[in-house]
């Protein structure tokens, strides 16, 4: 549905964009229903979100696209055993739909450090659940030390 419609999205299809939306929603819907109070699976909505939400910060860019840079980096730092083919579909898909000035924006690491460690998902244990993608439809939930994440930008 999303690599057929690129072209679409990129025009805002309004109908395009609903159909989008609303399948988004439903699976979205479904996760959480099975996970309501956030225990687990739920987790894997936040695909994106622990770099995304450091960049967001730090950048002032808004949240979708901060998200779709997040995938982008947690893919090329955690995404050492994702299959190559679904690696490539989805770098792609970003670099068609995410504007490059935000995909390549220069980013100080040292001042995105100081957001990733504060980030609200940081367990009492000072860990950090991240979602890693192993292929389209399959990911899995691994936890880091959130100084073992911060480590990975030097």
């Amino acid at each position: 549905m999303f690599l057929d419609n690129i072209e679409k999205l990129k025009k805002r299809n309004l109908g395009t964009i609903i159909d989008i939306i609303k399948y988004s929603v439903r699976v979205k819907l479904n996760i959480v229903s099975k996970d309501p109070f956030d225990d687990n699976l739920r987790r894997l909505l936040n695909l994106g979100h622990t770099l995304g939400h450091a960049f967001e910060s730090f950048t002032g860019t808004s949240h979708g696209l901060s998200v779709g840079w997040g995938i982008k980096k947690e893919i090329e730092l955690f995404g050492k055993n994702i299959d190559l083919k679904s690696k490539k579909l989805i770098i792609e898909f970003l670099e068609n739909i995410i504007p490059e000035e935000i995909l390549n924006k220069d980013v100080d690491m040292d001042k995105l450090k100081k957001y990733i460690v504060q980030d609200k998902k940081i367990n009492s244990n000072n860990k950090i659940d991240i979602p890693i993608i192993e292929k389209i439809g399959k990911v899995d939930l691994k936890s880091f030390d959130s100084k073992d994440v911060v480590s990975l930008f030097t």
